[in-house]
């Protein structure tokens, strides 16, 4: 299975049904993203996936300093030829930091550097090999100033019923919210996999609107 899903357009669907010509071309599939590493080839960049599924962009050119990094792609999907297997027409890319899950001694710890609100983007969770990749909103007026941590409280985590519980903090370095902004991570899962034998669950704990929130990712594969 291919770690970059898409979906059809309903409108798409009921203009073919009347004979109408696709506007984007035999090869169209639909919007659809992709995240992995960035490559270039002379002046064609694409990204290799997970399972080595290579996505052609189709209208950017990737910057040199990103090269080997791992981005998110978003935009629309096409049929490909030329040794890629998709091609995207993108709207809109970024860098997406690697984080892995850190193990702190109490809560004390994760209190300390959590002080300001996130969001998670339900639709914008999925599993990748060893990355779990999700999508977290918060408000900024200077985004450099936040930084966000993968906590672990190892005085209570026990790892029991193929479950752990991780905490996502959110530091805004005194930043005073204006806008609200989407940043991607992908979570190293690989310190994750050596504590369970089996598929386990993600519990994600975080603050939302001053309120606590919990949020369960099930069935994580061991790679």
């Amino acid at each position: 299975m291919k770690i970059f899903f898409y979906t059809s357009i309903l409108i798409a669907i009921l203009l073919q049904s009347c004979f109408t010509k696709d506007p984007y071309g035999k090869d169209y599939i639909g919007p659809g993203y992709a995240i992995g590493t960035a490559e270039k080839r002379g002046n064609i960049s694409f990204i290799t996936t997970e399972d080595t599924c290579k996505i052609v962009m189709k209208n950017i050119n990737f910057p040199d300093s990103i090269v080997n990094e791992r981005v998110f792609t978003e935009g629309y999907l096409y049929h490909s030829n030329g040794g890629f297997d998709y091609a995207l027409d993108v709207v809109i890319y970024a860098i997406v930091p690697i984080k892995e899950a850190q193990f702190v001694n109490n809560q004390d710890t994760i209190d300390l550097v959590n002080n300001a609100n996130v969001a998670i983007n339900n639709n914008r969770i999925w599993q990748t090999g060893k990355y779990l990749n999700l999508s977290l909103i918060y408000y900024a007026a200077e985004p450099q100033k936040h930084s966000f941590y993968f906590l672990i409280n190892k005085q209570i985590e026990n790892f029991e019923n193929n479950r752990v519980t991780i905490n996502i903090c959110h530091n805004n370095d005194r930043d005073v919210a204006l806008n609200y902004k989407t940043k991607f991570f992908s979570l190293d899962l690989t310190n994750l996999f050596e504590k369970f034998t089996d598929d386990f669950d993600i519990k994600f704990v975080y603050i939302e609107n001053s309120q606590k929130k919990e949020i369960i990712i099930s069935s994580i594969k061991r790679y």
